[in-house]
């Protein structure tokens, strides 16, 4: 692992100079410390170069390039399992989830588990108002699945409060900084630092690390689903002519500069697509169609687009 958080050190502390940025600037545009950029500069805080996300991504580019080597699902395990802040319980409930998901990433939901070939799930949608909300948009819309209904101002307001480090996570100006405390944050908002005996814990399911082709990634999506629990995905920069009719599956119907968060709220095993909950398609699309703020992705799009999600 040791290499990882060095090779993303080095690749953040390259774009950084590239774009002429001091790290004490740098951290002012990341509304964080000069101390916080150099260690993450020199690996030394591996939390968060583990949980690299889109907006250091922006400067940083990918955080993890075709032949280098992104965590692998056990290796996300034990970045919970060594973090001093999370509870027994929390990382008991880890090693659950992750057994789970390891379990069913090459098989899918069993027929026992779903209801059919195709399931949704309620996730209401949150329309996110500016760039950079994603993020806590798709929280709010996880946490209203759970029943957890919050004001969205509030989700900001709570991620992006210095003073409780264990969920400090967000910059209203550009958006989430560290994913893992994204997650923590809403695994404790639903269960406590116990998380949930059931296993909805959060973590993040990096593209050839935890799964290595579309259907790996279809199989993971589909049977957390059909246990009634949404995946959230994150992809890069989608960018290219978008879809024309509401049904092509092929195309996106949104462009994204960077990276963008979503909700994943049901499959279709029968065509390998995906529902999504999306927090700016509304924004992006002004036909009826996609007032509830879903749509059908085919899941190769998805795989070719994804960096990571979490289950």
């Amino acid at each position: 692992m040791e290499n990882i958080y060095l090779e993303i050190g080095k690749r953040i502390r390259q774009q950084r100079k590239a774009h002429g940025l001091t790290q004490e600037e740098f951290a002012e545009n990341l509304s964080t410390t000069m101390q916080y950029i150099s260690r993450l500069e020199r690996a030394k805080n591996k939390v968060s170069m583990f949980s690299c996300t889109f907006t250091v991504c922006a400067f940083a580019a990918e955080p993890y390039a075709e032949n280098s080597n992104p965590p692998t699902l056990q290796d996300t395990l034990q970045e919970i399992l060594d973090n001093p802040t999370y509870s027994n319980a929390y990382k008991e409930a880890a090693k659950k989830k992750c057994d789970y998901l390891m379990s069913v990433r090459d098989s899918g939901p069993s027929a026992l588990t779903r209801a059919s070939n195709s399931m949704t799930i309620y996730v209401p949608h949150t329309r996110q108002p500016n760039g950079v909300s994603c993020g806590p948009s798709t929280v709010r819309q996880t946490l209203a699945h759970y029943g957890l209904v919050k004001n969205l101002s509030t989700i900001m307001s709570e991620m992006s409060d210095a003073s409780k480090p264990a969920t400090y996570c967000y910059s209203p100006t550009n958006g989430i900084f560290e994913i893992s405390k994204m997650f923590y944050y809403i695994n404790t908002s639903l269960y406590g630092e116990g998380g949930d005996p059931t296993g909805v814990v959060y973590m993040a399911l990096w593209k050839n690390g935890a799964y290595t082709s579309s259907q790996q990634m279809l199989n993971m999506m589909a049977s957390v689903i059909s246990n009634n629990n949404p995946p959230i995905l994150h992809t890069g920069a989608i960018q290219g002519t978008k879809r024309t009719s509401y049904n092509d599956t092929s195309k996106w119907p949104i462009n994204i500069s960077s990276g963008h968060f979503m909700s994943v709220s049901g499959y279709n095993l029968s065509n390998a697509t995906i529902q999504v909950t999306d927090p700016d398609v509304t924004n992006q699309q002004s036909s009826s169609s996609y007032s509830s703020g879903k749509y059908y992705i085919n899941s190769l799009v998805v795989y070719s687009t994804c960096d990571y999600f979490a289950a």
